[in-house]
């Protein structure tokens, strides 16, 4: 059955039985009836579509008894806690602290119990490198629900955190795993993720036979060097093959699905290097000509050039910083000045150096700001305080403190100050924003150095998120 063709007033008959706290929107009611009689799912949701409350309430119409969720650390208080709190009357632990305190929280007699990745080892690791999980552990801890949140953490099947949620999983009767991102480069990233959710039912249970099947090998030549490197390619129409053995479990919903979710903006502003900064771009670049550079070193030079357009440079020591006319910067001031009298803004950076630049420029022009990023120690009061506070209208914040489950879609206005990664990145530093509830148009600003390395990160990100697009548009049509 194709659930999504079913209108609201028939979703919500099929789930009249339940009292849901907030009243689920008809995308979310035709993803837990499309769960509702299967074991095992996968919500592949775009960013601000309202996955989270979904997979509460498919828990909840399971009817399971403990449910633990795995997430990010940036998203236990500021997703799955208010989540959680708002649209259920469910108890939940967050296990955190000592191994012998989140030992103690497991006997907890709560519904919902939440870890992030990290967390997994104390808790359910083996110093055992063939098998870094301890079954007892995770037997005794009796959960019958799980829901893996951001499950593209677990594409790498060789990590650990990877091997214990598959073997939680496999201890568990009814299992989600979610995410707006599956995918960074080919589908070879799938199988770990459906691994853990059905150990080899979808994709197969040994991933160099799924390789083989749907990936051949090919040998890269290097110049000046004697070795060659091994690299895979998709054969011909194994795309099509493996989304197709997705079908049965997979259901996926795009921002544009959600009737609720406004129109996006997005604005790109382009800014001329300064003299100072061509001149320290063209010494980099005459670095790279003269030296015999390896693979590392390239990459190396590659992130100075970065840090140019950022308005810095690292020392080769990694401590002091060199700063150059700041250029982006200076536009960044303008743009702030247009936009954040009303509404507030995020600004996304890559470097701790940009980070404290743009307080500097907030300190300068009396905006009051909050800061999330790796070197600040409490960052859970500066969301509180971005959010509560109505004269704080600045978020300045690195994608990785700030950019992963958070919710901001009280702010319809993101900054990004530098290029990207990935393009995996830049959709979650959007998503922010770009979600459910969201009642005004939302405003994306990329400022980007002209001629510079920002110019050709933007290429490839916008080369990858087309292959990406292409798998999860073939996902949403099942």
């Amino acid at each position: 059955m194709n659930y999504k063709k079913l209108s609201t007033e028939q979703l919500q008959y099929i789930f009249k039985e339940h009292n849901f706290e907030t009243p689920p929107m008809h995308h979310q009611l035709f993803s837990m009836a499309f769960a509702a009689d299967r074991d095992r799912v996968c919500f592949f949701h775009g960013i601000g579509t309202g996955k989270s409350l979904c997979a509460l309430y498919t828990q909840l119409v399971w009817g399971v008894g403990r449910v633990l969720i795995v997430c990010p650390n940036s998203v236990v208080q500021t997703t799955w806690i208010e989540q959680i709190e708002q649209h259920t009357n469910c108890s939940y632990t967050v296990l955190k602290g000592t191994k012998e305190k989140r030992q103690k929280l497991l006997k907890d007699n709560s519904k919902f119990f939440i870890v992030n990745y990290e967390g997994l080892l104390p808790l359910f690791g083996n110093k055992s490198k063939e098998f870094p999980f301890n079954p007892v552990a995770i037997e005794e801890a009796n959960f019958s629900g799980l829901i893996i949140d951001e499950s593209q953490n677990t594409k790498s099947k060789d990590t650990k955190h990877t091997k214990i949620c598959g073997c939680i999983s496999q201890n568990c009767r009814k299992v989600i795993i979610m995410t707006g991102t599956p995918i960074f480069k080919d589908c070879r990233e799938l199988w770990s993720q459906y691994y853990v959710l059905d150990q080899g039912k979808t994709l197969g249970r040994n991933y160099w036979s799924f390789m083989n099947r749907y990936f051949y090998k090919y040998e890269i030549k290097l110049s000046r060097k004697p070795w060659k490197i091994t690299e895979w390619k998709m054969k011909k129409d194994s795309e099509k093959q493996i989304l197709n053995r997705l079908r049965k479990n997979t259901i996926r919903v795009n921002r544009e699905d959600c009737i609720d979710l406004p129109e996006i903006v997005e604005q790109r502003i382009v800014v001329d290097m300064t003299p100072e900064q061509k001149k320290v771009t063209k010494g980099i670049m005459g670095e790279i000509k003269s030296e015999l550079l390896d693979t590392t070193n390239i990459l190396s030079k590659a992130e100075k050039l970065r840090q140019v357009c950022g308005g810095f440079v690292y020392n080769d020591t990694g401590g002091e910083t060199k700063e150059t006319i700041l250029i982006k910067q200076n536009k960044t001031r303008e743009v702030l000045g247009q936009i954040q009298q009303t509404n507030k803004v995020i600004i996304f950076h890559h470097y701790a150096a940009e980070g404290r630049i743009l307080e500097e420029l907030c300190k300068k022009n009396d905006i009051k700001y909050a800061s999330m990023r790796g070197e600040i120690k409490d960052k859970q009061k500066q969301y509180e305080k971005f959010k509560k506070d109505k004269t704080c209208k600045v978020l300045i914040a690195h994608p990785k403190s700030a950019g992963t489950g958070v919710n901001f879609q009280d702010v319809c206005q993101t900054i990004i100050f530098y290029s990207n990664e990935t393009h995996l990145e830049r959709r979650q530093c959007i998503g922010r924003i770009y979600r459910n509830s969201q009642k005004n148009k939302c405003l994306i600003i990329d400022v980007i150095c002209k001629n510079s390395v920002d110019e050709i990160r933007e290429t490839t990100i916008e080369e990858d998120a087309a292959r990406a697009k292409n798998v999860l548009e073939y996902v949403k049509n099942f």
